[in-house]
């Protein structure tokens, strides 16, 4: 099974460039659901936008300003197994052991 983790992502508002994240390190995929108020069954794997609810619990969790007028904020999953599968297999093609 991969280990997923969850970021806080942040884009322009005009453009949609990407300009920086986050892991919501300790942040349990239950507490996203609730947030968010997805059913048990939901694996979170979707990107979910952030609205005012969501920044403030998000705001206590990261301790950063979470500024909804100035970035598009989204919660995003990534699944780490394969990140790590996909560095090693391009350090082979170059030749390289390293992972």
């Amino acid at each position: 099974m991969e280990q997923i983790r969850y970021n806080l992502s942040w884009y322009e508002k005009n453009g949609d460039a990407f300009v920086n994240q986050v892991w919501l390190k300790g942040v349990r995929v239950d507490q996203l659901r609730r947030l968010f108020g997805a059913s048990r069954q939901d694996p979170m794997y979707d990107s979910r936008a952030v609205g005012p609810e969501q920044a403030h619990v998000l705001e206590g969790l990261t301790g950063m300003k979470i500024d909804l007028g100035r970035y598009d904020f989204f919660v995003e999953c990534e699944a780490l197994q394969a990140q790590r599968r996909a560095r090693r297999e391009r350090a082979s093609a170059r030749g390289g052991a390293r992972a």
